[in-house]
């Protein structure tokens, strides 16, 4: 049903269906502060925003970063914990191969130890007794420190350890060789 005016003529069609909601209107027109609806659209409308009007954050694609490479969510004077893990990691597997190439082709005693099981368990226990305590040292700075991110250093942690119980399981026999001579 259409509504006819009063003068006789019959009213425009609108251009919008009832159930929509005004659209924003154009610039200069009636200026209202931009309000999302979603957090999907408001991380779109900081992404893609020019303006910042409202204090947040503007998005800066890495195409249009500088090259320095210094961005504010790195923190160049802090400690390189996931490289200090890989480290220790890579320790813990070369020198529980080293241990078990010394066993493989060295003789069976505790006296002749070769330079591969010398160098596999200088390798293999400084991961165990040092990288150990410093790893859970680094869990407990990191839950103080707030530029340091707890979670990751402590998934770290546990990524040395499971290398560690990994490397023990495999190379059983040559780590625990000489413990007990």
């Amino acid at each position: 049903m259409k509504e006819v005016p009063e003068n006789g003529q019959e009213a425009p069609p609108s251009r919008r269906r009832k159930n929509w909601k005004k659209a924003p209107k154009k610039d200069g027109e009636d200026n209202e502060a931009y309000e999302p609806r979603s957090p999907a659209m408001v991380r779109w409308n900081d992404r893609y925003n020019p303006s910042n009007k409202d204090g947040r954050a503007s998005f800066t694609p890495r195409s249009q970063q500088p090259e320095g490479g210094a961005s504010t969510t790195t923190n160049a004077g802090s400690f390189p914990h996931s490289t200090f893990c890989g480290v220790l990691m890579g320790m813990a597997l070369v020198g529980g191969f080293l241990l078990q190439m010394g066993l493989t082709i060295g003789p069976n005693g505790c006296d002749n130890d070769n330079v591969f099981e010398q160098l596999g368990g200088l390798a293999f226990f400084f991961s165990v007794l040092g990288g150990v305590p410093i790893n859970c040292l680094m869990v407990l700075i990191s839950l103080t420190d707030k530029n340091m991110d707890a979670g990751k250093a402590f998934a770290w942690t546990v990524a040395h350890l499971g290398v560690l119980f990994l490397t023990m399981l495999v190379f059983q026999d040559a780590v625990l060789q000489d413990m007990f001579c």
